[in-house]
């Protein structure tokens, strides 16, 4: 076969092959400018990976790594070991950056601490860093806390849990002794960094275990860069569709309209012959006949339990009305939404929505942040939909004196549109 080139003289195939590997490599490399570009124009100077040794050896740190007991103490509301503040990890196991991909713990309900000590570098990707923003972010499979130097970013996807297999990404600052005020890191300032990772979801978790995903480095950028390098947490959509009519369920005559009762009962840690259990359990078929019966329903916004590290469960069957009001509730979507002070999992009808890598749904959604789940997309006046709901005083890593109680909590039916 005979190719011809724009002025009609015959190219041998060899030469087309060339030319084409020679226009590719040119597209190749303006997309890598243009990326390289692109980063700049978003400020980020570039980032160090704490997965590797070379990552480690940059910032002069090594990963330290501790199993957890929760529910520990006379009141069985502490937790130990404790890394906040200050603590002694001297005994604690010393890992290999690359195993933090490797999983660890006895699996089911378990808990550990990841600790390193990192020291801001002079450069960063063969960059001169002189000071600035600085972000640590990980993702724990399956629920994560990240600890700055004793304390905790509670925001939603920064330091507190925010979702199932859901990315923590925290500011590094430093407290300005003359000044008072936080600053940005420079050089040589050191961040004590400790990542409390824990298998999930707490009412029924798997049989895997604990491990780190990739990203889980340091991100840098120029001190001028927008918004100081934050990102927006990944969040799920609202649900679709318009309210039509929604039921109180902290009081009394809502809780008459769905036919039901509250009921609660605090829960025991790490039971069983692993000491990776809890009890009871409230996910699939379960029997709460000797569980405390709320009859006050105030009580349901007053604190509750031991404080500290402190988790209950507090069950609520729904029968479908046929009416709210005026409005004929079948056919609407029907969902229950929460918060709990601090964290919360909801389980429906023994499920939970984990929306890997969101927040806002069934699973951990954040400290004091909204849980809604769906109970039905197409309401049927009579059916029985059984809620079960996980409330836990937080931070795990620190759990505050005060007690457990719920925020508004409602039905709401949307008429879908």
């Amino acid at each position: 076969m005979t190719f011809r080139n724009a002025d009609g003289r015959r190219v041998r195939p060899l030469t087309l092959c060339r030319s084409a590997r020679l226009v590719l490599l040119g597209f190749a490399a303006v997309l890598l400018a243009g990326s390289a570009l692109a980063q700049q124009a978003d400020g980020k100077l570039g980032a160090i990976d704490l997965m590797t040794a070379k990552g480690c050896e940059a910032v002069k740190g090594e990963w330290r790594y501790a199993e957890v007991m929760v529910g520990v103490g006379p009141k069985n509301n502490d937790i130990e070991p404790k890394a906040h503040g200050v603590f002694d990890d001297a005994k604690w196991e010393v890992l290999k950056p690359e195993t933090l991909k490797d999983a660890r713990g006895p699996g089911k309900f378990s808990w550990c601490w990841y600790r390193i000590k990192v020291t801001i570098p002079e450069k960063v990707d063969d960059k001169a860093f002189e000071g600035g923003p600085v972000w640590f972010q990980t993702t724990v499979d399956d629920y994560g806390e990240i600890w700055v130097d004793g304390k905790i970013d509670t925001g939603r996807g920064r330091g507190a849990v925010a979702g199932f297999n859901t990315r923590n990404r925290v500011r590094l600052q430093v407290a300005d002794k003359e000044t008072k005020k936080n600053r940005d890191p420079k050089p040589g300032d050191v961040f004590q960094i400790a990542v409390l990772g824990i298998n999930s979801p707490l009412g029924d978790p798997p049989g895997n275990k604990i491990f780190l995903r990739s990203p889980t480095n340091l991100e840098f950028f120029a001190k001028d860069v927008k918004n100081f390098g934050a990102d927006t947490p990944e969040v799920v959509a609202p649900p679709p569709g318009k309210e039509v009519a929604k039921i109180d369920l902290l009081k009394a005559e809502g809780v008459s309209q769905i036919k039901g009762d509250w009921r609660r009962k605090l829960i025991t840690m790490h039971t069983g012959e692993k000491k990776n259990e809890i009890e009871p359990k409230a996910h699939g078929v379960f029997k709460d006949d000797d569980w405390e019966k709320i009859e006050d329903l105030s009580l349901l916004t007053k604190g509750w339990g031991p404080g500290k590290l402190s988790m209950a469960w507090y069950r609520l069957k729904v029968t479908i009305p046929e009416k709210v009001g005026e409005v004929n509730t079948a056919g609407t979507s029907v969902w229950f939404r929460t918060t709990v002070d601090d964290y919360a999992e909801v389980w429906v009808n023994g499920k939970i929505d984990k929306s890997f890598g969101k927040s806002g749904r069934g699973a951990i959604a954040g400290f004091n942040q909204p849980n809604e789940v769906l109970l039905t997309d197409n309401a049927k006046p009579g059916e029985q939909i059984q809620i079960a709901v996980l409330a836990i005083n937080s931070p795990f890593g620190s759990p505050p004196d005060n007690q457990i109680f719920f925020r508004p909590t409602v039905l709401r039916f949307l008429q879908k549109q």
